[in-house]
């Protein structure tokens, strides 16, 4: 998922956590997977499966927790990808999801994956390379994963601009755009005022200057209460501050910056404020006795 991992990790364990393979001329453009009721594509050498198979808790918290959404809010997806959390979080609850992409051949499978399985059409895909307006870049393809670089020329759109017509209506922002996720979040500050949903992004990036400016900035909006995943999948801390937040932060990049023996290479954190309170925790406490506890 980062881009430091090639030169820090070793090859193995590299491709076991997060798919990086050499495609071989054999190896078909997609496969299928399936996801509960629904069979998406794949571009070829996609690690999903591989993910799954190898670590039980891999992405499997996200439904769960749109299983305790208010029905009526809107949920929306930054970095969707191809679909797959989509096709997940739509088995779990009758939410609208904007799922919004920014690199486009993953955008293209993207909608060839909702023509299949959307039928209701109550998924709204967005080609946009979210952040900063003022800030321009490109997305290069790594792997599973698109990461930003400087230079390119794509304007980024801010989060707020996109979701004007639903600034009051959001009742989950789930953000994982691979460096970029403190800068998604931030520009977007103004529906996250206004509609005050769950957050849920990866955080423990080499970047924590951004995330401790964006935590100054939740504070203010009331978010007081959060959860911290491995990005195994497994909960670390429950209903910690921000000050644990930010020891994990320099954690991980210290892992990145000095060497250190690795144990993680993200988390992931759940973030919420008084109005979502029992909806996050039904969701933890529902996650930790189906899927953590189960032997």
């Amino acid at each position: 998922m980062k881009s430091l991992l090639r030169s820090l990790t070793p090859p193995l364990m590299y491709q076991v956590m997060h798919g990086i393979k050499t495609k071989l001329s054999h190896t078909p453009e997609y496969s299928q997977y399936r996801i509960g009721q629904y069979v998406i594509n794949l571009p070829a050498g996609h690690p999903l499966p591989e993910n799954q198979a190898a670590c039980r808790l891999y992405d499997r918290f996200l439904p769960i927790l749109c299983s305790q959404l208010s029905p009526g809010g809107v949920i929306v997806d930054v970095g969707a990808n191809i679909g797959d959390t989509v096709a997940a979080i739509m088995q779990a609850c009758a939410n609208r999801i904007i799922a919004i992409e920014g690199y486009r051949p993953y955008f293209d499978i993207l909608l060839r994956n909702l023509s299949e399985i959307d039928k209701d059409h109550r998924v709204i895909p967005v080609c946009a390379l979210v952040g900063p307006g003022a800030r321009t870049g490109s997305l290069v393809a790594s792997g599973s994963t698109a990461i930003f670089t400087d230079g390119g020329s794509e304007e980024m759109r801010p989060l707020d601009g996109i979701l004007a017509n639903w600034l009051d209506q959001v009742v989950l922002l789930k953000v994982d755009t691979d460096g970029l996720d403190a800068d998604v979040i931030s520009s977007g500050m103004n529906m996250i005022k206004s509609s005050q949903p769950m957050l849920f992004w990866e955080g423990g990036t080499s970047d924590a200057t951004s995330f401790r400016d964006l935590y100054k900035k939740l504070d203010a909006a009331g978010y007081d209460l959060f959860w911290v995943f491995d990005n195994f999948g497994n909960l670390m801390l429950s209903e910690c501050g921000i000050k644990e937040l930010t020891d994990l932060d320099s954690y991980v990049v210290s892992q990145y910056r000095n060497r250190c023996t690795r144990t993680i290479f993200y988390v992931d954190v759940l973030a919420s404020t008084l109005k979502t309170r029992v909806a996050a925790r039904g969701a933890i406490a529902k996650y930790k006795r189906e899927v953590i506890e189960v032997t």
